[in-house]
């Protein structure tokens, strides 16, 4: 009796198996395609080593009188999973940034002290950025921490000048024209990047990370070396192929 049993166990057991080695094997998506999103706060680093008093002088009112501004990185993205945990993320971007000067005050005939009107001046650089980014994420759940570095290559599309002019009657108005510097058309600055990403179900998923970016490059070779960082929150929503 003993002996049957065995047999009977050892048939269930077999035939068990034999139907998980027959059953196909579904294989996760490997490429996947995302929108992503980017208010950042933009501004600018000034670093001089010269030893001229003007220039030095030059730098310490620009730090007092400058400005972050509200810029925008915004494209489509485009990935490979290499692992579950390990992907690699690349894309086309469009992204603003800059800063500003506020409180500004012109004279005129009519205005000889410039009591009667308030100007801001902000400085607008618009890149085409592509990135090469390598992302780790942990856990197994739907909602993972998800890490990111790479590197951004930022393409100059042009430099604007905005002059915004406010009256005090309430008037205002606002002149944009190119800037007439001589910029560097090619930048490069690092990405780093940590968040958490949201699996909704086999096809969709979402994901929020704080990312910091400054260039490595200064944005025009001069005695002062202005390079560009900005800081702020990514979000993107991404579909698997």
């Amino acid at each position: 009796m003993k002996k049957l049993l065995l047999c009977i166990i050892s048939g269930i057991a077999l035939s068990a198996s034999g139907q998980n080695n027959s059953s196909p094997k579904i294989n996760e998506p490997k490429w996947f395609v995302g929108l992503e999103i980017s208010p950042n706060n933009c501004f600018r680093n000034l670093n001089y080593k010269g030893g001229d008093d003007i220039i030095e002088g030059i730098v310490t009112s620009r730090n007092k009188r400058e400005e972050s501004i509200l810029g925008l990185s915004s494209g489509l993205s485009v990935g490979y999973r290499v692992t579950k945990q390990i992907s690699v993320s690349s894309g086309l971007y469009y992204e603003s940034c800059g800063y500003q000067v506020k409180g500004l005050h012109i004279t005129s005939p009519e205005d000889p002290e410039g009591l009667k009107n308030t100007t801001g001046i902000s400085t607008h650089f618009r890149y085409l950025s592509i990135p090469v980014k390598v992302n780790y994420t942990f856990g197994k759940k739907k909602l993972q921490l998800i890490t990111g570095l790479g590197i951004r290559t930022n393409i100059l599309l042009g430099v604007k000048n905005v002059l915004v002019v406010k009256y005090d009657n309430g008037e205002k108005t606002r002149l944009a024209q190119d800037s007439p510097g001589d910029y560097n058309g090619i930048n490069l600055s690092p990405i780093l990047s940590l968040g958490l990403n949201y699996t909704m179900n086999s096809k969709w998923s979402f994901r929020m990370e704080p990312n910091f970016q400054i260039g490595l490059l200064p944005v025009a070779d001069a005695p002062i070396k202005e390079r560009l960082y900005n800081y702020g929150a990514n979000v993107g929503c991404y579909y698997n192929l």
